[in-house]
């Protein structure tokens, strides 16, 4: 050994007990750096053909966040999901379950509607990119769903909170009755209309939820928790703001008019402050690789499903034959029918059933005869939203004989309109929101056809 060269002897050197730990951890550092960067590229590359593939959901996104026809409160949580994975970065893509979404999402392009197909591409984004839960969360409050979940929890939503404002009411020595939505003391009626329902509150209580729960890198579990809790805390307080408003408009309490927005207000960054201190109640925990288990086989059936979403847009759909339908009723004399604008011919031709705009001179009246419950005959406050004006409701217009309508202002630049409208049935039914409608008829307690009319004056 005395005749070996010293640049061996270094050799054994740099190999001995004292130095190889060192090399090793270096080795390891350098390993988990080249795979984690190749894991961030591979998680790119496929959220970058799930981009690509899916564009009309992307496009309808952006469309109904800039149009007015719903909240842009979408944008916020994208970019809020955004910066959460900037900083926790994301994980290794399930390829697999991704292509099962994408092959859903391809099979059923022809006749779901478009906020399913925008679940169905958030879904596939998410099992590429491997978020945090919080994040997760963020992503799916991105989509543009208040208008939707106003039309289809709206009703549900206000008669929850009414009994819950009943029983706080009656707890507190005021023998309030109820009907419906409505609650009467002493001759005083107050409708808990839609505003009150609750969706917006309850859209901002997830989000703060999801956001804390991201900045706080809650597991998947306490985030759902945390969710659920933010729910119960959000019905809670929209019961106690009805209860407030019902004091204040029924003249309990003499309050001046701000009160209104001041009582909503307080009780919100009442609910939030509950939210915030359940979130930190869960444990937070140290970021973790998300490990996703996808093979090459199931690579290839990715690709292959990206292909299919990216050209089944492009097919020619096959409409659905619509059954004969029953005729609009004649109007009475002095009504002069309009020509329906382009945007108007456009929606009527999905319409299940038939609109036509009339005329008396000096107001315009908008008929649309509808023959199955449908999600198309929306509230005529969306229309004028999507139209650019700035809305916002009013009190129930009752005429003398007690017919009721709902009621909105609509502005835009030096013009406003004062718009009204209700929906009814040959038997006598009435609904002054399009919530309570759907319901009713979706449950058979309405038989159609029915006939939403609204006055613009």
């Amino acid at each position: 050994m005395d005749d070996v060269p010293a640049e061996m002897g270094a050799l054994r050197v740099n190999t001995s007990p004292e130095v190889l730990p060192a090399k090793h951890a270096e080795f390891a550092r350098n390993g988990a750096v080249s795979v984690l960067s190749f894991r961030v590229f591979h998680g790119h590359i496929s959220a970058g053909l799930v981009a690509v593939a899916l564009w009309p959901v992307w496009a309808w996104m952006a469309r109904r966040m800039v149009d007015g026809s719903d909240e842009a409160w979408g944008l916020v949580a994208l970019l809020a999901a955004v910066a959460l994975m900037a900083r926790d970065g994301t994980g290794r893509p399930r390829l697999g379950s991704a292509a099962a979404v994408l092959a859903l999402y391809a099979a059923t392009f022809g006749f779901a509607p478009a906020l399913v197909r925008g679940g169905l591409g958030i879904g596939a984004l998410a099992l590429v990119l491997m978020p945090g839960a919080g994040a997760a969360g963020l992503l799916v409050l991105s989509l543009p769903v208040l208008a939707s979940a106003q039309f289809f929890a709206g009703y549900p939503l206000r008669v929850l909170t009414a009994v819950g404002a009943e029983v706080l009411l009656r707890a507190g020595g005021l023998g309030v009755g109820r009907a419906g939505t409505m609650l009467e003391w002493r001759g005083e009626l107050v409708m808990i209309d839609a505003p009150c329902s609750g969706v917006k509150m309850l859209w901002g209580g997830l989000f703060l939820a999801c956001a804390l729960c991201g900045w706080l890198r809650l597991s998947w579990r306490a985030t759902i928790a945390a969710l659920a809790g933010a729910v119960g805390i959000v019905l809670a307080a929209n019961v106690v703001r009805a209860a407030f408003l019902f004091l204040k408009e029924a003249h309990v309490w003499r309050l001046p008019e701000w009160t209104h927005a001041a009582i909503g207000v307080a009780v919100f960054l009442a609910a939030a402050l509950a939210i915030a201190g359940l979130c930190q109640r869960f444990p937070a925990r140290m970021p973790e690789v998300r490990r996703g288990n996808s093979t090459g086989s199931q690579a290839g059936l990715f690709g292959i499903c990206c292909l299919a979403a990216l050209l089944v847009p492009m097919v020619p759909h096959a409409r659905k034959a619509e059954p004969a339908r029953a005729a609009m009723p004649a109007w009475p004399a002095g009504l002069t029918e309009m020509p329906l604008g382009a945007e108007e011919r456009r929606f009527a031709d999905d319409f299940p059933g038939e609109i036509k705009v009339l005329t008396d001179g000096r107001r315009r009246w908008i008929a649309r005869w509808v023959t199955k419950p449908t999600r198309k005959l929306h509230s005529s406050a969306d229309c004028f939203r999507g139209l650019g004006y700035r809305v916002e409701m009013e009190p129930l217009f009752v005429e003398p004989d007690g017919t009721r309508w709902c009621q909105f202002s609509a502005t835009r630049g030096s013009e406003k309109l004062t718009a009204r409208e209700r929906i009814t049935d040959a038997q006598g039914g009435a609904w002054t929101d399009v919530s309570a409608w759907f319901w009713s008829a979706a449950f058979g307690k309405s038989q159609g056809p029915w006939m939403a009319v609204t006055v613009v004056e």
